[in-house]
């Protein structure tokens, strides 16, 4: 079976002789094919002589023209230009997001010689559309604002137009333009040219070509197969359907005539569609083409398959912004007005030594000190303390500072400034380094442009527009165009033929490909004028992808499949229900479907006990039991072995907003403070206490959080939240103190120590327990132990009838605990009673510990709460392997 570019080397071989073949002007779709066609003339050849020129189609025109080739950033600054002498009072911000629209539909106008008067001045006389309401003689408000801003745009469609005559540039629609409508100005009547594998060709190009084949003896070689072509209802075959002349080659019949194998595969997500295509290209020695139809799949699977596999070539090259250079600049930018106060923040530090390239330079354990050790609870810290620390920091922050504080025409400078202190960072990556010299040039084209243009811009508009142009610009891999396994994208495949090919991404997402740009036509509109429609965009797409199985004898099609339900199902594309169906009976296609199952069932982490873990669990019993550990057990066994056997501490941690932890400590130091040892509390007490809270909740804090950051954002509503509950506890404290007494406080945050308890194995010789109580009051009816809780608490939690139900109602356990120490380290045998004091619950903040509906806690209660607390420190002890549970959330370690 021959290559298309094999055989048309041949066709041309045949009508041109070789001396004159220097003369000719062969046309491909893509610098790809240009490699691969002069490869066949050398081999076709076999002697030296001068091969004939190579162009793309764009490439040839933009040699041609007296209009040189304006790039889209410039197109966009002077199509802003224009737009400001209509409208003076333009926005820059909102232009900018509406240029590439218009940029993309005038170009449309020039590629389809379209007369722009009919479409954009004359909407109201248009008679040929079926259905169209704007020739109607009674227009609505809204369809004649429509046709007023059309004629706007028409305005500035002509505007633009003669400014780039007037300075000689061009868009690609209007070089072609230009051409198609005065061919004889750009050709002589000697000059052949042959157009290879070109198919949906615009009408400036269709005149061209037309012109060139009728009076020039220029020669078009399609790349079509009959499969589609002779199917007047596939997609495939539109372009060559509507184009076909008698210039034209007859289709090639491979597609049923030589035997194919087609693998459909189904995967659960896009990582494990390159772990497939990595099997398949991994398990063979064939060569493989794996041709994306989602683009961003790219740098993984490169990344994937270059671990073990070095002959690849990965045309499309790494986008930068998949470079990390790329990304800091990125970060850095976006998170520069913080230094507008001089403070950063320990989260935007670990967010900055997330970098590899800084944190094997600066260790974050070191830097975390500066906010955990030196100031306890601090969130921020003066920027000088960082710039002291290493010399990456200060120049990072000096140039951020700089960046902040400058003016707009100082911005390009000061940016270079910063881009040059990360090429410091990255001096031993040579692809950052590349990538850095582009952005760097990248900045010094956006100055030239905007002071050619007079255009004045602020700080953050320039850097949107910075980055909106470093967004696209790419770094090329090393590799080979003859390489083992090549990576490309779907357009990059067009006249090229693999025996081996792979499809990802076969979703209908992709494939057809989408407009990812918003159109200024409507459809029927576009229809009527002969531009280009989504039915159209979707033939094209359907004929690049069904001209990849012209030669292939091996494909491969990888698809996500998702939920079937929902706004994020992927449906697999169309167009592997059409080969099922159009392909599916015929004698020399083979198609297998592979379902590749989804492994859902959960790991089970767990640790397996030991002599050694029984040894450390002995010292725990000895050295004393809280009743936080028996609690991490019952939530989960894995996290208490890492938290108490292993002695592993989850790290730290300081946020911008305050962590139900610290809300704890602020909160309770609070109450300690209010409700301390000796005070008495009668309804005089607690009006006087309503009277310090305000201050004394503000001092605690304040001592606490030495950076204030409870007083701004979310911090802030949640410090009045809180405060509105202590106010609520003081106002239930009234009826209350009316109802049972008054009370004196003996203890707060009172250590109680249990040394006495004996365990039921020979094993252990004693069990010590402790804990702390957050408060003891002395009541008419007794002993009272409380317990604080910035949470929602409700009776329910705290109503046992089983202490088997401890394990589950954790703070209940809790309170048991605290009668527990409180008895034996008093040798106490009246009744107590056991409270929690839930802020949250405002309707109800102070709930009682009951068993068996009694609240009064008697020694014999306690008693047996001991002998089953024993037992099951035993069972904590003599526990086979420590799982973690599946309804527990995970902890940092677990």
């Amino acid at each position: 079976m021959e290559k298309f570019l094999t055989h048309a080397t041949n066709e041309i071989l045949e009508n041109y002789v070789l001396k004159e073949l220097h003369l000719l002007t062969v046309i491909v779709p893509s610098e790809r094919s240009k490699w691969h066609l002069r490869s066949c003339f050398k081999d076709a050849i076999g002697e030296a002589v001068l091969f004939p020129e190579f162009k793309t189609i764009q490439n040839y025109f933009n040699s041609i023209s007296n209009l040189s080739p304006i790039s889209n950033m410039e197109a966009s600054l002077m199509l802003y230009e224009q737009a400001l002498k209509l409208d003076k009072e333009l926005n820059y911000n909102e232009f900018q997001n509406q240029s590439a629209t218009l940029l993309k539909n005038f170009n449309d106008v020039e590629r389809n010689m379209i007369d722009h008067q009919k479409l954009f001045q004359e909407l109201d006389n248009i008679t040929g559309i079926d259905d169209w309401s704007l020739n109607d003689k009674n227009l609505s408000k809204n369809q004649k604002n429509f046709i007023s801003q059309f004629q706007k745009t028409g305005e500035l469609y002509e505007m633009f137009k003669k400014r780039l005559l007037e300075k000689k540039k061009g868009t690609g629609g209007l070089i072609t333009r230009t051409i198609a409508e005065n061919p004889k100005d750009y050709f002589t009547e000697d000059k052949k040219i042959c157009f290879l594998g070109l198919n949906a060709l615009s009408k400036s190009e269709e005149t061209i070509v037309n012109y060139l084949t009728k009076n020039n003896g220029s020669k078009i070689i399609v790349d079509v197969d009959e499969f589609y072509t002779t199917n007047k209802d596939h997609e495939a075959g539109f372009f060559y359907r509507k184009h076909l002349t008698k210039h034209y080659n007859k289709p090639s019949n491979k597609i049923l005539s030589h035997s194919k194998e087609i693998n459909i595969y189904s995967s659960y997500s896009s990582n494990q569609q390159i772990n497939i295509a990595e099997n398949i290209v991994r398990n063979s020695t064939k060569n493989f083409t794996i041709i994306l139809m989602d683009e961003n799949l790219g740098p993984l699977l490169y990344q994937k398959l270059i671990k073990n596999e070095k002959s690849i070539n990965y045309s499309s090259g790494l986008k930068i912004k998949y470079f990390e250079s790329n990304k800091l600049i990125r970060f850095l930018l976006d998170t520069n007005p913080i230094f507008g106060k001089n403070k950063i923040s320990l989260q935007w530090m670990e967010a900055l030594l997330n970098f590899s390239a800084i944190s094997k330079t600066i260790s974050k354990k070191e830097l975390s000190k500066l906010f955990i050790e030196k100031q306890k609870h601090a969130f921020e810290i003066n920027s000088l303390k960082l710039k002291k620390y290493h010399p990456y920091l200060d120049h990072i922050m000096t140039c951020l500072d700089e960046l902040y504080n400058s003016l707009p025409t100082q911005i390009p400078q000061k940016l270079i400034k910063l881009i040059n202190v990360v090429e410091r960072i990255y001096a031993k990556s040579k692809n950052d380094i590349l990538s850095l010299e582009k952005i760097k040039e990248t900045i010094l084209k956006i100055t030239n442009e905007l002071n050619n243009y007079k255009i004045e811009i602020n700080s953050l508009q320039f850097l949107k527009l910075f980055l909106k142009e470093i967004n696209g610009l790419s770094v090329v891999v090393k590799g080979e165009n003859d390489a083992r396994i090549q990576i490309i994208g779907l357009l990059e495949s067009r006249t090229l033929d693999y025996e081996n090919v792979v499809f990802l991404s076969c979703n209908e997402e992709f494939l057809p490909s989408k407009s990812n740009s918003i159109d200024l036509f409507p459809e029927d509109l576009k229809k009527f004028f002969g531009i280009p429609s989504v039915y159209e965009r979707e033939a094209l797409s359907a004929y690049y992808f069904f001209r990849n199985f012209h030669y292939a004898k091996n494909i491969d099609l990888l698809f996500v499949k998702g939920d079937e339900k929902g706004l994020n199902y992927n449906e697999p594309s169309r167009y592997i229900r059409q080969i099922e169906k159009e392909l599916g009976e015929k004698r020399n296609i083979k198609i297998n479907h592979h379902y590749i199952k989804m492994d859902i069932s959960q790991k089970i982490h767990e640790v397996k006990s030991s002599e050694k873990t029984k040894e450390v669990l002995l010292k725990w019993m000895e050295n004393g039991i809280s009743a936080s550990s028996i609690q991490k057990y019952c939530t989960c066994p894995l996290d208490f072995y890492f938290k108490y056997v292993l002695k592993i501490e989850e790290k730290k941690k300081i946020n911008q907003h305050l962590e139900p932890s610290d809300w704890g400590i602020g909160v309770h130091t609070t109450l300690e403070n209010l409700f301390y040892k000796g005070r008495k509390i009668d309804i005089h007490e607690i009006k006087k206490i309503k009277t310090e809270l305000n201050h004394c909740m503000e001092n605690t804090f304040d001592q606490i959080f030495v950076d204030k950051r409870y007083i701004n954002g979310k911090n802030a509503l949640i410090y009045h939240h809180f405060k509105k509950c202590i106010e609520n506890l003081l106002d239930k404290e009234i009826p209350e103190i009316n109802s049972l007494g008054e009370y004196k406080i003996l203890e707060t945050e009172n250590k109680l120590i249990s040394n006495n308890l004996n365990s039921l194995e020979k094993s252990t010789k004693k069990i010590k327990f402790l804990g702390y109580v957050d408060r003891i009051d002395s009541t008419d009816q007794g002993i009272r132990l409380i317990d604080y809780k910035t949470g929602m608490v409700l009776q329910k939690d705290l109503n046992i009838f089983d202490f088997d139900q401890l394990t589950k109602k954790h703070k209940a356990l809790q309170l048991f605990f605290y009668a527990l120490l409180w008895n034996n380290a008093n040798n106490k045998t009246e009744n107590l009673t056991c409270q929690i004091i839930s802020l949250k619950n405002t309707y109800q903040p102070k709930l009682n510990l009951t068993f068996k509906k009694n609240d009064n806690i008697n020694n014999e209660i306690v008693s047996n709460y001991s002998d089953w607390l024993i037992k099951f420190v035993e069972e904590i002890k003599n526990t086979e392997s420590f799982k973690h549970k599946m309804d527990s959330s995970y902890c940092e370690i677990c």
